[in-house]
């Protein structure tokens, strides 16, 4: 038998479906095996043939030959992706939201309501969670993340990943020409941000969303960007900092001055409910090696 470890060139494997099954005779199932892109060749994981087809993980198939390889191109169709309305969910959502469950969330987060109502909290009820908008660099919105009760989080189909940025201008948190802001992960932590007394932005996954923050900052004329690291170990080793590693990646993007400060706790959030003041904050800025990226 002769052994095949690469894929032909030009041609993917692609998983057989209830609509296209296996062709191959004495195996005509809906998973595990393949057909090629080009429909000529099926890899089978169950009927044997000469042609050997090993697998990474050390997995073995056979290919065979469809038709006397006379190939008829496989045509997935591909699934619609789900479109949502962001301005007009959030102000439906805005609307019902009672003043009782902003104060609820202000005491379950250490947030003030008022800091929750900058960054567009409101209750989604059809989800029972809050949701917090997503926008770009231009302010426009791109989705929503939901905060559940059991403070997991999930964005709603359709969203994509964008930033999270209070609605009050950056300018009444500036201190004369200091022009300098927060950039952080995470609606609930921004919003501790700006509860501290700086004028602070969101990504909505660590080390993700530096282009969004280029934009934002280019459009504001942000002088300077201090990037927050969370401390975040790798629960495999105990050591690789990830929430560093990540704060490092987009400070090296930022197209101005920028440093990133490291926190004595978890995040901006445990950070306020610790205790953290503003102070604290500039003390690690101050001490910090600032970046000229541009």
């Amino acid at each position: 038998m002769t052994a095949y470890r690469k894929v032909p060139a030009g041609v993917k494997w692609l998983r057989v479906t209830k609509q296209a099954k296996c062709p191959v005779p004495g195996c005509n199932h809906d998973g595990w095996c393949f057909i090629s892109s080009d429909g000529a060749e099926s890899l089978c994981m169950r009927v044997q043939s000469n042609r050997e087809y090993h697998f990474k993980d050390g997995k073995v198939g056979w290919i065979h030959s469809v038709n006397g390889r006379v190939g008829v191109p496989v045509v997935r169709a591909e699934k619609p992706k789900p479109v949502i309305n962001t301005g007009r969910l959030m102000q439906e959502w805005k609307a019902a939201t009672k003043p009782e469950y902003l104060l609820y969330l202000s005491n379950t987060l250490s947030i003030p309501a008022s800091v929750l109502t900058d960054f567009e909290f409101a209750y989604c009820a059809r989800n029972g969670a809050t949701a917090i908008p997503m926008r770009d660099g231009y302010d426009c919105y791109t989705g929503i993340r939901l905060r559940f009760p059991n403070a997991e989080y999930r964005s709603i189909p359709g969203s994509s990943p964008g930033l999270f940025i209070p609605r009050c201008r950056p300018e009444t948190f500036w201190d004369g020409g200091q022009r300098l802001i927060l950039a952080c992960e995470g609606g609930t932590s921004a919003a501790a941000g700006l509860s501290l007394g700086w004028w602070t932005v969101g990504t909505a996954n660590a080390g993700q969303g530096a282009g969004m923050l280029q934009t934002l900052i280019r459009r504001l004329g942000i002088r300077y960007v201090a990037v927050v690291a969370d401390n975040k170990i790798d629960a495999k080793d105990g050591k690789e900092d990830r929430g560093l590693a990540a704060a490092q990646s987009i400070s090296r993007q930022m197209p101005c001055r920028s440093c990133v400060i490291v926190l004595p706790c978890k995040d901006l959030r445990a950070g306020l409910q610790l205790g953290m003041t503003a102070d604290l904050i500039s003390s690690l800025i101050s001490s910090s090696v600032w970046r000229c990226n541009s």
